[in-house]
């Protein structure tokens, strides 16, 4: 399991002319894989179980991790819920993944374009 994050550290002000920009997309991962070739259904409901509460906000902190591969820039992104867990940890606690090797090739299919942030 990681160890806590102190968030505060990670945590800037959005400068004004930035909350009046259009959403954009983001290309990242967890740092995690599937544990077959592309992610089962049971691991994507799992992930939105996580990161999803009907009629209920949910916040996150996110820390994003700078990636370059492939030529593009990508991220591997760690969120934490608003008790500072890990939602990578608890995903893989459920066994609907793999822990991501620093060292292993991130060239794969397994990148998602983010196009909402919750």
């Amino acid at each position: 399991m990681r160890p806590f994050v102190n968030r505060d550290e990670f945590l800037k002000k959005i400068e004004p002319e930035f909350l009046e920009e259009p959403a954009y997309s983001v290309c990242c991962r967890i740092q995690a894989k599937p544990t077959e070739d592309k992610w089962s259904h049971e691991a994507v409901e799992a992930f939105e179980q996580l990161t999803h509460n009907e009629g209920h906000e949910r916040k996150f902190t996110v820390k994003f991790h700078h990636v370059q591969g492939g030529g593009n820039v990508r991220y591997i992104v760690d969120l934490f819920d608003s008790d500072g867990h890990s939602v990578t940890d608890k995903f893989l606690s459920l066994g609907h993944g793999i822990a991501l090797d620093e060292s292993e090739n991130l060239d794969d299919e397994s990148w998602l374009e983010v196009k909402e942030l919750y």
